[in-house]
C-alpha cells in the first residue's frame, strides 16, 4: 500500500500541525495547497512535514484545489484530510490494513466533532460518515462545496475515528454562525460555475455530461431549474441530514448542523436565479451557456 495525504488549506496555523502531526508514519507523501496568497505560518508549517506544499489561486472554495493536489499525487491511495481534521490512533493504525483489504476501493468514517473543552470525541452527538480514503484508479471528484468525492468501486464503512476538531462545538448560535458565513463564499464559487459552461465546472476522473453519474441530477436541478431548486434542494437535504443521517438525535447542535447544507442549497440557488434574471436570459429548463458574475 502506498497513500497520499492531500490537504488544501487557507491560513490554518491554528490547526495545520496538529492535522499533519497526526498522521504519523502512514503516508507515503503530503500534498499541502493553499488557496490563494499566505498570510500567516501555515506554509511554513507545511514545510516541515512535507517538500509538495503549493500556492494557487485564490479560488474561495477547497473543492475544486482538491483536483489539483490528486493529481500531484504518486500513489495508490488517497487520504483527503482538511486542516482542522486530526486522525485518531485507531485509524492512523488501521490505514494500512483498510487499503490492503482489495475488495474495498472507497471508505467512510466516522466523524466526530472533537470537543476540548473535555479533550475527547463526542460520542453522543455526531452520527456523520465522511468519505475520505480512496482507491485513485477507482475515484472520482466534482470540485464544487459539499459534494462528497464517490467511487466506481466498492466503498465501505468503517466505524475507526476521524476527529473534527472544529470550533464552537458546544455553541449553537456561534456554529450556525460560521455555516451562514463559509456557506456566503461557498455558494458564490458553485453559482459562478453553475451558471457557466458545463466543461468548465473542475472535475477529475469523471464527466457531468456523463448522465449515470450520481451527483448530476442535483446540479442539472440547480443549473436549469434554480426557482424549483430554490423550494425542493433545502427541504429536501434538511430532512435527509436531520431525520436520515441520524443529526436529530445530536439535540440543537444537530439541528444547526443539519440546516448547513440546506443554507448552501438556497444560496446557490438564489444566486444563480438573481444572476440569470438580471441578464434577462433564463428560461426555465434551459441550459445557460456563459459564465456571468455572481
Amino acid at each position: 500500500m502506498s497513500l497520499s495525504v492531500c490537504i488544501v488549506v487557507h491560513n490554518e496555523e491554528r490547526t495545520l500541525r496538529c492535522a499533519l502531526a497526526s498522521l504519523g508514519d502512514c503516508a507515503d507523501e503530503i500534498i499541502v495547497v493553499h488557496d490563494g496568497l499566505c498570510s500567516d505560518r501555515t506554509m511554513d508549517i507545511a514545510a516541515e512535514f512535507t517538500d509538495k506544499t503549493f500556492v494557487r489561486d485564490r479560488a474561495g472554495n477547497n473543492q475544486p484545489l482538491r483536483i489539483f493536489a490528486i493529481e500531484q499525487s504518486s500513489t495508490d491511495w488517497i487520504l483527503l484530510l482538511d486542516a482542522d481534521e486530526v486522525l485518531s490512533p485507531g485509524l492512523r493504525d488501521g490505514m494500512s490494513t483498510l487499503s490492503a483489504d482489495e475488495s474495498k476501493d472507497a471508505y467512510a468514517v466516522q466523524w466526530l466533532y472533537y470537543d476540548e473543552a473535555r479533550g475527547a470525541v463526542d460520542h453522543g452527538y455526531n452520527f456523520k460518515y465522511k468519505k475520505v480514503l480512496f482507491r485513485k484508479s477507482k475515484m472520482y471528484w466534482i470540485g464544487l462545496s459539499q459534494i462528497a468525492g464517490g467511487t466506481t468501486g466498492r466503498l465501505a464503512r468503517t466505524d475507526l475515528v476521524l476527529e473534527h476538531h472544529a470550533p464552537f462545538v458546544g455553541n449553537p448560535l456561534q456554529r450556525l454562525g460560521t455555516h451562514i458565513r463559509k456557506n456566503k463564499a461557498r455558494s458564490r464559487v458553485n453559482a459562478r460555475y453553475l451558471t457557466g459552461p458545463i466543461d468548465e465546472i473542475p472535475v477529475y476522473n469523471c464527466s457531468l455530461v456523463d448522465r449515470s453519474l450520481r451527483e448530476r441530477r442535483k446540479l442539472m436541478l440547480q443549473r436549469r431549474w434554480p426557482l424549483l431548486a430554490l423550494f425542493l434542494l433545502p427541504p429536501y437535504s434538511f430532512l435527509l441530514g436531520y431525520f436520515g443521517r441520524g443529526m436529530s438525535k445530536g439535540g440543537l447542535l444537530g439541528f444547526v448542523d443539519a440546516v448547513n447544507l440546506p443554507i448552501l442549497h438556497a444560496m446557490t440557488c438564489w444566486r444563480i436565479l438573481v444572476c440569470r434574471l438580471k441578464e434577462g436570459t433564463w428560461v426555465p429548463g434551459a441550459e445557460p451557456g456563459v459564465r456571468r458574475g455572481i
